[in-house]
């Protein structure tokens, strides 16, 4: 296996949400091997037959995510909101971004950004389409129970 079908591997896993390294009980970092990724891909069904097809595989993934904008389950713990990863062509660059928040309880906080204050992570090309991944960060601590997030 190729240098680059690794990395493709360790991308797709990471974008899977798969740890790639731990640090075992004497405190050395181990580093998740090529089967252990794969195998974990596939557990958690990944359209992946053989490792060689995982740039085109994390390719196809993006480019769903893209159409979607946002993530759509995104798990707080302890009231804190992990950066949140949104997807948009780059003609919003210039736009707001309008964020509320409903609890359970029907309670909703709103607000808006201007996209050049939102960290600009990455940008990419999926099937000829540009993109841009923003990083926003949500300093509200929630209260406890199930929310909505919607732009």
């Amino acid at each position: 296996m190729g240098r680059r079908e690794l990395q493709s591997l360790r991308a797709l896993a990471s974008d899977y949400g798969i740890q790639l390294a731990y640090r075992n009980a004497l405190g050395h970092r181990t580093m998740a091997t090529t089967d252990a990724l794969f195998h974990t891909l596939r557990a958690l069904e990944a359209p992946l037959e053989r490792i060689n097809e995982a740039e085109e595989v994390l390719q196809r993934r993006r480019g769903q995510r893209a159409t979607r904008g946002l993530d759509r389950v995104i798990v707080a713990w302890n009231g804190h909101v992990p950066p949140i990863h949104l997807t948009l062509e780059p003609s919003h660059a210039g736009r707001f971004l309008s964020v509320s928040i409903t609890g359970e309880n029907g309670a909703t906080v709103a607000w808006e950004h201007r996209f050049r204050n939102i960290h600009l992570q990455n940008r990419f090309k999926i099937s000829g389409v540009n993109y841009c991944q923003y990083e926003l960060k949500i300093n509200k601590r929630l209260p406890l129970g199930y929310h909505t997030l919607t732009e």
